[in-house]
């Protein structure tokens, strides 16, 4: 008991200290305390405990003078101290130590002297102890030479020899542990029955030989897969717990030992019963283990580790919780520095692994990688268990790879697990060839490389080779094999692979026990499997065979099961092809009813649940338009587009992500048309565009009315939006390979759990909000059309163009119509606008419109000098450009509105006519005549001579129109559309003053926040980077700024002008917090791989939009980036405005002035000069960014009449736009 071995301490150190210094019993009391602590540090693994151990002992060595009879049993003891506290911290030189002062003590024991062999003894187990920490082969040889040679003195009959055959078999077993030679395990097996044989009945060592034997029958099962051999080993082991009194301290671990080993024999027969009595043996260890014994986290361990077993074998969710449970426990009893700790780290990374395969959720996997990652730290260089570590690591990034989609995790899953297969562990080969063939494969999956496809299939095949026949994770790896087999098919078309791909699933069906949680994967497979041969050969046996395997699989997996929307997707498509097959409506509605289910389906992966909701919206489209499900599946779907480009995600991954599916908006757009349901085009279009610019929105959405609500509510609102922000904006690491060290691995890891668990709060906080607070029910949910009609601008529409492959049309918003306004565009299609964004590219390029360059006196000045004979690809010039989206998109969406034009001739004219409203409902065109204040008079002409008018007047007469195109239109300059012919021209420039806005709401908002009044600290903040360092001079930057801040003098207003190396990245954005507006006249870039870090070249180098959009400038108002291609986009977003001029709106500012392509470093300062101008004109201090768009106007005019309005000019003058208000 341990209290009597804490009064025998205090007795002995009383003693001790009562004993002279030069007394000679003094060093063997020394030796009986240090003896006494040790086994008191046995009881509780408490570090002083040994440390006091080795102190007295050592003392008494250092006491016992040479040649004493009693110096090397002193000097055995003090060995053994070190080597307890070794195997309690695992630190190298202890054991070392132990080992030096135990070899020093048999060289001090005479031959034939009765204690040489169980000094021989201990040696042997210090060297085993060192072969187990380091895997060192000499050791364990040197351990077995020892224990042999201890054995050999050891007179028969003695009572000694059963214990040194027992340790001499456990370093047999050990050396066969390390490298697999059977005969090892025979010697170790031989020597436990010796062992045990000569251990009389009743002897206190006897249940401790008997476990040891069973332990030995154990590991020659696990490497054989003889069942004749566990069934031994439970014998022993059961008999070894029989023979254990209640309350001996032994029990427990004995319990534990044959809990493992039913555990073992559940493994490999699958047969539930093993593993509930390893169960139920193991919770009884833990038991009786006291608090605080240092063998409690180990015991923990294995039983969480059996939980896991019975959870991967049912998929019972309460099992996992019970596994990561008692792991945890395991964990957090564990003292910091064991040498056990990495192991049961592993085992919670397994657990946590397992969880998430079966729910899905990714802070699981994060977690799970963290803890790996964590365990791998701990091991040092050349420890056995390294090669485990490296393999368990390299599933766990494969696994979230397969979730993700994210190409830096397979990089790390196959350095990881080649690593695990080079440091090469017997036992664990064929799950680590598993799974690097599963890594293969998924890269296969990601760039089509043939080698990868061959590599996967040959280490399967490897793997399944390496598993002997009955094994319990046989069918898994012919599970894996099969599927590999059929990716190949896929690819080659070789009828031979996907017969051995449906054979090899077959077999894994068959060997795989009814109710195992894998079976499902397995059936799962199998069916693919039967529809891949379907699609080649179109035998109808091979569909039916199909839909039977997984029709039974949808049957036997779980409701919330992650891996449900899978296998529902591949029974739908089974039923569609059959259907395109027979023409059976039956199967048509079984595929359809399938894809519903898998796409609102409450668990998976979303974007299993996307495709599925985009097939059933097709399916439903093409065979039933006008069913109301049709809208339900787009619904269904439009709404899951933000959930896989979630907040968890970095800007930009979400972004990469959105690559492939963000046109599908304008699929389920161009779909609502014809059902004459322009509300859902409305709210669909804003629900699955400009998502990551909107989500940014919603974290800075005024929380004024939450904060009367519920303050609470709202700092918690507050606090989460901006550490998802930071968290957003992390760059991602770059793809395709392993992290630099294991401490940035870890880093990187715990950046990206936190993130997980900020968009779980943030989602829960929104939760609590909606259900919680009275009137905040659809906070931050989809607006439906009536609200986003709402805060609509009263001076003009909003015209949204959806460009499709089946039709294109517009919808016009204004202000007081309760429903969007559809207007077709029948002479327009994808093609048309593709090609004309093809053609403009084309066109900028060989114009050399890239940067903004000083062109004087140099030899680009012809190069950038805009000419009519620069073309397209197929001919076209900007001026044919501009007027093919004049004829088909532009003059038809005015004509249905009612338009006409304002002149600045001798006369002006303004005026709408009834022949051009006549598709015009009479609510629409009073509307519209009221956007320019009059009153609506069919036919009739109103007449102003314009010498008598201010024309900044007759420019605010007229009308404003606010662009959102989608597709390749969104490239494509709406607002300069026309026909630019000197003698009889038609633009846009006629009817109204044109904007963009990437989103609607992203309007409304800043409509429904407009300002009253503008404060003393609306000033202007600018820059001029004439001579950026490794960049093209642009000298009229000074000109520019300088023209400006003379106009601001000249008006009173606040203004701060920075120049040259005074424009560092540090102080503009600190002046952009002090100043509302901002100009930047320098060189800009647009980074399409990073979008947040696209941004502007001050002197020290470039102010990122993520460093701009962090400082959250409430108060910002107009930013004219006179730069070039602020807003030119990526053609491969086009759904996402990732251009410098929607960041800015998203920071904060109200409007933004930017360009489409370069601009002239000559004209640049003249189209400034003339903005401010009329900015200015309307008085007062302040910059007022609502007349910013008319003061483009304005100037853009000017700059077409000091060009002569002529075709050559259109690159000059074209690529300015205005944003916002």
């Amino acid at each position: 008991m341990q209290s009597d071995i804490e009064e025998a301490i205090k007795t002995l150190k009383g003693v001790v200290s009562l004993t002279p210094l030069d007394h000679v019993d003094l060093p063997r009391y020394l030796n009986n305390l240090g003896g006494s602590f040790i086994r008191c540090f046995e009881r509780t693994g408490n570090l002083p405990d040994i440390e006091e151990a080795i102190t007295s002992i050592k003392r008494a060595v250092e006491l016992t003078p040479p040649g004493h009879a009693d110096l090397p049993g002193w000097l055995n003891s003090l060995g053994i101290s070190f080597q307890s506290r070794f195997e309690r911290t695992g630190d190298l030189p202890d054991i070392g130590k132990a080992i030096a002062i135990k070899e020093r003590a048999v060289e001090l024991t005479p031959p034939g002297h009765t204690d040489l062999p169980g000094r021989l003894n201990s040696l042997g187990i210090s060297f085993q102890s060192r072969f187990e920490r380091t895997g060192d082969l000499p050791d364990i040889g040197k351990a077995i030479a020892i224990k042999e040679r201890a054995v050999e003195l050891t007179p028969p009959g003695h009572a000694d020899l059963p214990g040194h055959l027992n340790n001499l078999g456990i370093s047999f077993q050990s050396r066969f542990e390390r490298i697999g030679d059977l005969s090892d395990i025979s010697k170790a097996i031989a020597s436990h029955e010796r062992a045990v044989e000569l251990t009389p009945p009743g002897h206190a060592g006897l249940p401790g030989r008997l476990n040891n034997l069973g332990l030995s029958f154990r590991n020659r099962f696990e490497r054989t897969g003889d069942l004749l051999d566990i069934g031994k080993a439970i014998a022993f082991q059961e008999r070894a717990v029989e023979l254990t009194p209640p309350g001996h301290a032994d029990l427990p671990a004995r319990l534990n030992n044959l809990g493992i080993s039913f555990q073992s024999r559940s493994k490999r027969t699958g047969d539930l019963p093993d593993i509930g009595k390893a169960i139920t043996l193991k919770e009884r260890a833990v038991e009786l283990t006291p608090p605080g014994h240092a063998d409690l986290p180990g015991r923990l361990k294995n039983l969480g580790i059996s939980f896991l077993t019975r959870f991967e074998r049912t998929g019972d969710l309460p099992d996992i919780g019970k596994s990561t449970a008692s792991l945890e426990k395991a964990v957090s009893l564990i003292p910091i520095g064991h040498a056990g700790l990495p192991l049961i780290l592993q085992s919670l990374a397994s657990a946590l692994a397992r969880r998430f395969e079966r729910l899905g959720d990714l802070s699981d996997i994060g977690k799970a990688i963290i803890t790996q990652v964590r365990a791998l730290e701990l091991t040092p260089p050349g420890h056995a268990a390294l090669s485990s570590h490296f393999g368990n690591l390299g599933s766990f990034f494969v696994k979230r790879f397969e979730r993700t989609d994210n190409l830096s995790d397979l990089g790390k899953a196959i350095a990881n697990l080649e690593k695990a297969v080079k440091l090469g562990d017997h036992a664990y080969d064929p799950i680590f060839l598993n799974s690097l063939g599963g890594s293969f494969l998924a890269r296969f999956q990601k760039t089509g490389d043939p080698s990868d496809i061959g590599k996967a299939i040959a280490t399967q095949e490897r793997a399944v080779e390496l598993t002997s026949p009955g094994h319990a994770e046989l069918p898994g790896y012919l599970t894996n094999l099969g599927e590999s087999l059929r990716k190949r098919f896929s690819q080659t078309g070789e009828l031979a692979d996907i017969g051995k791909a449906i054979a090899s699933l077959e077999k894994a069906v068959e060997l795989t026990p009814h109710g195992h949680a894998n079976l499902p994967l397995s059936l799962g497979y199998l069916g693919t499997s039967f529809l891949a041969r379907f699609r080649k050969t179109g035998d109808l046996s091979d569909i039916g065979q199909a839909i039977t395997s997984l029709e039974r699989v949808v049957e036997l997996t779980p409701p919330g099961h992650a891996n449900l929307p899978v296998f529902l997707l591949s029974l739908a498509l089974s039923f569609k092809l059959r259907f395109k097959k027979t023409q059976s409506f039956d199967d048509l509605n079984e595929a359809l009813a399938y894809y519903k289910r898998a796409g609102t389906s409450p668990a998976g992966p979303p974007s299993i649940k996307f495709d599925a909701a985009k097939e059933w919206a097709a399916l439903s489209y093409i065979h039933f338009t006008a069913s109301p499900e049709t809208l339900l599946a787009f619904e269904t779907a439009v709404r899951l587009v933000p959930v896989i480009a979630g907040l968890e995600k970095t800007v930009q991954h979400r972004h990469s992500t959105l690559h492939s599916i963000s046109t599908f908006t304008l699929l389920a757009a161009m779909a609502a048309c014809p059902l004459k349901r322009p509300d859902k085009v409305l709210e669909w279009l804003e629900q699955g565009r400009c998502l990551v610019w909107s989500q940014l929105n919603h974290l800075r959405t005024p929380l004024d009315d939450l904060w009367v609500a519920n303050s609470s509510l709202a700092q918690r609102v507050l606090d989460i939006s901006k550490a998802l922000e930071i968290a957003g904006s992390r760059t991602s690491r770059p793809t395709m390979g392993p992290s630099n060290s294991t401490s940035e691995g870890v880093s990187a890891e715990e950046e990206a759990l936190s993130h997980l668990k900020l968009a779980a709060q943030w989602d829960s906080v929104l939760a609590t909000i909606r259900t919680t607070v009275p009137g905040f029910e659809n906070f931050l949910l989809p607006l439906p059309c009536s609200s986003l009609l709402q805060n609509l601008p009263e001076n003009g529409p909003i015209i949204i163009i959806n460009v499709h492959e089946c039709s294109c049309d517009a919808l016009a918003l204004m202000a007081g119509l309760d429903e969007p306004f559809h207007i077709p565009l029948p002479c327009f299609s994808f093609e048309k606008a593709e090609t004309l964004r093809t053609d403009l590219t084309g066109l900028l390029r060989s114009s050399g419109m890239r940067v903004r360059e000083d062109v004087q006196g140099s030899e680009t000045e012809q190069h950038r000098k805009p000419q009519q004979s620069r073309t397209g690809p197929h001919g076209e010039t900007l001026a044919s450009i501009l007027a093919t989206l004049w004829i088909d998109v532009v003059k038809p969406i005015l004509d249905a509105l009612g338009f006409s034009t304002v002149t600045m001739n001798a006369r002006t004219s303004v005026g709408y006519t009834k022949d051009l409203m006549g598709g015009m409902s009479w609510e629409c065109r009073g509307m519209m005549l009221g956007i320019v204040g009059l009153k609506w008079q069919p036919r009739s002409l109103l007449v102003f001579d314009s010498r008598k008018v201010d024309p900044h007047q007759a420019l605010s007469e007229l009308p404003r129109i606010w662009w959102c195109a989608t597709g390749p239109l969104a490239f494509l300059p709406l607002h300069a559309a026309g026909i630019y012919d000197n003698g009889n021209s038609e633009t846009i420039f006629d009817y109204a003053v044109s904007s963009y806005t990437p989103t609607v709401t992203s309007l409304t908002s800043r409509v429904k926040n407009a300002r009253t009044s503008l404060d003393d600290a609306s000033g202007l903040f600018m820059v001029s980077q004439p001579d950026t360092p490794n960049l093209s001079r642009i000298p009229a930057t000074m000109e520019e700024v300088r023209v400006i801040q003379a106009q601001l003098a000249s008006r009173g207003v606040p203004k701060l002008m920075l120049e040259g190396s005074a424009a560092t990245i540090e102080v503009g954005l600190k002046e952009m917090e002090n100043y509302n507006n901002v100009h930047f006249a320098c060189h800009a870039i647009q980074d399409k791989d990073d979008p947040l870090q696209s941004g502007f070249h001050f002197h020290d180098g470039r102010v990122s939009l993520s460093a701009i959009v962090k400082k959250n400038l409430k108060n910002a108002n107009l930013a004219f980036l006179s730069a070039c291609q602020t807003s030119a986009g990526d053609e491969k977003l086009s759904e996402e405005a990732v251009h410098l001029a929607a960041g800015m709106l998203a920071a904060g500012y109200r409007g933004v002035v930017g360009t489409m392509w370069s601009i002239s470093d000559n004209q640049a300062p003249e189209v400034a000069k003339d903005f401010y101008e009329y900015l200015l004109a309307g008085g007062g201090k302040g910059i007022d960014a609502s007349r910013a768009s008319y003061a483009l106007h304005h100037a853009i005019q000017k700059l077409r009449r000091r060009s002569d309005n002529s075709k050559h000019s259109l690159l000059t003058w074209v690529p300015y736009v205005h944003f916002g208000v």
